[in-house]
């Protein structure tokens, strides 16, 4: 008789409704979801009691993976271009007081992907760990340069427009069921044509009920907005929630002339909602009264089961064959916790979150000399490479202490897109530490996509 049909085989692990199918085993295995979530209850109950006053990024505590979504800072942080045209207007602007303002709706905008269908938080970048983002001519690499203190570095180019530069340094403080976070976000932006460079630092954030409730964001105070070659200023404020009030979004700010006397333009509006400037003066291109809307939120499309916006989940953390073959082998796509997290295995997650990051106490336990980054360096005095026009003082504050880009990385990708192996700019320094991600037995298995769909048997 004719031979029965083969059903499908399932060679891929993933959970749905608490049946976990284990390819590794052939088998069905039933987990709990009541289950999962007391024991998550259980461990958010401990880090209250033991946790509260500390600061959660400095303190060894290690998460588990259900705490996370699947995206380490480094990308988290690229989140900002998805509203990169607010740079394009800008540098295609010749009026001062208009690039001023995109400059200014540009970082506002940022803090639009922190609305509350978002409940969890990312990965802490393993030291070394890389990101990149390209899209046209944009391109954007990040380097975890410290682990204490966590620092992140960002180097951002659009072509000829613009240049983005950006340190995060952040430090927590756990209050019980609430986080204070002060990222000491650092950031200059230059306009190639114009010549305009600006410097810019960020407002603090509150992330609240943590551990019971429902989790949100809070930003206030002050987002601080210098142009170094013009010396117009402009200190937007955002409103802090207080007792009885529903939650606060608003952001209002006055662009000032360099005397700090003369209102320019005031932008206001919220963070999450759309920016509108209203020129107070007339300028070079606009008049007294004028009112343009500069951003206006689109809608994040929060992604499940993560409730990612749709750039992320989509554009961040995905890859296809072709850019997997010639990703570095630090680069936060690789990190095998991450991915695990995207199939919704968590218990595997954290047990190769664990992994990276005992590999990681191991080697700052054994190391004799100061790591040294591979794509970033710090400013050293008297560098003014971060200046194209060589008109800003590189002395001030506004560059104490700040990681620039040291070159190299676009050039290294295009060797290895021409095809040729280049694997000695990573060998030296990152060949079998915790951020070289392949060279872990067993990650790689989780990166192949043709694993991810039922097959038939020949």
């Amino acid at each position: 008789g004719e031979e029965e049909e083969e059903e499908e085989e399932v060679v891929v692990v993933v959970v749905r409704g608490g049946v976990k199918v284990n390819a590794r085993k052939g088998e069905l295995e039933m987990t709990s979801p009541r289950t999962e979530e007391a024991r998550e209850e259980a461990e958010k109950a401990n880090i209250g009691k033991q946790k509260t006053g500390t600061d959660l990024l400095n303190t060894g505590l290690s998460l588990p993976a259900s705490f996370y979504e699947p995206l380490t800072v480094l990308q988290r942080g690229a989140e900002a271009m998805n509203n990169s045209r607010l740079l394009d207007c800008a540098a295609a602007s010749t009026d001062e007081t208009v690039q001023f303002a995109y400059v200014l709706a540009f970082a506002i905008s940022a803090y639009s992907s922190t609305q509350d269908k978002r409940t969890k938080t990312n990965f802490n970048p393993i030291l070394g760990e890389s990101f990149e983002y390209v899209k046209g001519n944009l391109k954007f690499i990040s380097e975890q340069v410290s682990h204490h203190p966590p620092v992140s570095a960002v180097h951002c180019r659009s072509g000829d427009d613009w240049t983005f530069w950006q340190n995060s340094g952040p430090v927590t403080r756990f209050t019980g069921n609430g986080v204070d976070l002060d990222t000491n976000t650092r950031m200059h932006i230059y306009l190639h044509k114009s010549k305009q460079h600006f410097y810019l630092t960020n407002p603090k954030t509150v992330i609240h009920n943590v551990l019971i409730g429902r989790l949100w964001f809070e930003h206030h105070g002050d987002l601080l907005v210098d142009n170094l070659t013009n010396g117009m200023s402009c200190r937007c404020h955002f409103d802090s929630t207080g007792f009885f009030q529903s939650i606060q979004r608003s952001v209002k700010g006055i662009i000032m002339d360099s005397t700090k006397k003369n209102k320019l333009v005031e932008v206001k509006g919220e963070w999450n909602g759309e920016l509108k400037a209203s020129w107070l003066r007339a300028s070079e291109k606009q008049n007294k009264g004028t009112v343009i809307q500069l951003w206006k939120c689109e809608d994040h499309m929060f992604v499940k089961p993560f409730n990612m916006p749709r750039f992320a989940a989509e554009q961040l953390s995905t890859y296809t064959p072709e850019l997997l073959a010639i990703l570095p082998s630090t680069d936060s796509r690789r990190r095998v916790d991450r991915k695990l997290l995207e199939l919704g295995l968590k218990d595997d997650a954290t047990s190769w979150k664990k992994q990276f990051e005992a590999h990681q106490r191991a080697e700052e336990k054994a190391r004799t000399s100061e790591w040294s980054p591979c794509w970033f360096k710090p400013l050293s005095h008297g560098d003014t490479s971060i200046v194209p026009d060589k008109t800003v003082d590189v002395k001030s504050s506004h560059f104490a202490g700040f990681w620039i880009y040291s070159g190299g990385y676009w050039e290294s990708r295009k060797l290895r897109e021409d095809g040729v192996d280049n694997t000695f700019v990573y060998s030296e320094k990152i060949a079998n530490t915790a951020c070289d991600f392949l060279s872990f037995e067993g990650g790689s298995q989780y990166f192949d996509e043709s694993l991810y769909q039922p097959k038939k048997k020949s």
